[in-house]
């Protein structure tokens, strides 16, 4: 398994923050959900009961109960009416996480960024003087630029939009009522699984869509600043890292190592073309989403004429931690400084590069 860098490891706690926020938003939705079960399924209790009684008595067949069940509690508008409330009230838990996943992402973009000028500074042995961001900094930027950081593929944000999360909902707590009214499932039973069903899913669905859209910010946040080193006239190798473990897709370990110039696309083992991990607007390209959802993988960066095997092999590039890296970096060059130097720190870059060689 390869050996996570500061900034995954960071970005890591983010998303496991993250999805700590996003059960805690689902569960409660589940438990509103069953209250409004549970007072559904009331009105039908003593009858449903009755009926069970006639069938262990032989007065009634299952096939008679099962029919009767379903035209009471699975049909009808009082039904029609339930079903649409209670997507309606996971189409909000919907939109509560993907507004709580939307906050995460400059942080997270923020934090890698930073983590490529580590990269690229340590691994070269050179001062870029390019500025760090913060969350705040991203955030003002993404106003600016809308596009700056798009979502990947067909997000749940865009089903949530389309209308299609809310959709779903209903066919998916029509058809588990069904299979629990065919099943003679008790109505507490009833309810519970119909509440935990729709909001597990919608949970999942949440979690996976928070996974990729970190993956992206964190892809994007790297390759943002290899960029903004490449402009000031450092030349770079990028490398695709994968999380070598039993869940990595075979596509990904088999690019793992792949190195690459700057804005020269990966290619994938089937020869298509990504720039980085769970790049964003892929969606609109022939790339297929397995290669999107749920990927782990990241970026790592060296100037030319520095590379290692990797650079995850040290706690440490250049004798210097990350953490220690940006306490220096924040005190010597505060984040509203200029970005660029211009042609003196291309000039410094090439002696210092040159000297080594």
């Amino acid at each position: 398994m390869t050996l996570a860098d500061a900034g995954h490891e960071a970005t890591d706690k983010l998303i496991e923050e993250m999805e700590r926020k996003l059960s805690k938003e689902y569960a409660q939705a589940e438990r509103e959900v069953k209250d409004k079960l549970d007072d559904y399924f009331r009105r039908f209790e003593v009858k449903d009961q009755k009926w069970r009684e006639w069938v262990e008595e032989g007065k009634k067949t299952p096939e008679q109960y099962k029919q009767w069940r379903t035209q009471q509690m699975a049909q009808g508008k009082r039904w029609t009416a339930m079903k649409e409330q209670i997507a309606a009230d996971y189409q909000n838990a919907n939109k509560i996480a993907r507004s709580t996943i939307d906050g995460y992402m400059p942080e997270v973009y923020a934090v890698n960024h930073n983590y490529g000028i580590y990269q690229i500074e340590q691994s070269g042995n050179i001062d870029t003087s390019l500025t760090l961001y913060d969350k705040q900094t991203v955030e003002r930027m993404m106003r600016d630029d809308p596009e700056m950081l798009p979502p990947p593929g067909k997000t749940v944000s865009e089903a949530i939009a389309q209308g299609k999360a809310e959709r779903w909902s209903r066919q998916k707590l029509q058809s588990v009522m069904t299979q629990g009214i065919l099943q003679g499932e008790s109505i507490p039973k009833l309810a519970t699984r119909l509440a935990v069903a729709v909001g597990e899913t919608n949970r999942k669905a949440a979690i996976r869509n928070a996974r990729t859209m970190a993956t992206n910010a964190q892809n994007a946040g790297r390759y943002d600043s290899y960029r903004r080193a490449r402009d000031m006239g450092v030349d770079l190798t990028i490398e695709w890292q994968a999380t070598l473990d039993d869940r990595t897709r075979h596509d990904h370990r088999m690019m793992h190592g792949q190195r690459r110039e700057v804005d020269e696309p990966f290619i994938t083992p089937d020869g298509f073309e990504i720039l980085y991990p769970a790049e964003a607007g892929k969606s609109e390209s022939d790339l297929p989403q397995r290669e999107i959802w749920n990927c782990r993988c990241t970026l790592l960066a060296w100037v030319k004429g520095f590379e290692g095997e990797t650079v995850t092999h040290s706690d440490k590039m250049g004798g210097m931690s990350f953490e220690e890296w940006q306490k220096a970096k924040e005190k010597s060059n505060p984040i509203d400084l200029p970005e660029k130097k211009g042609e003196a720190i291309r000039q410094s870059y090439v002696r210092e590069y040159t000297s080594k060689k």
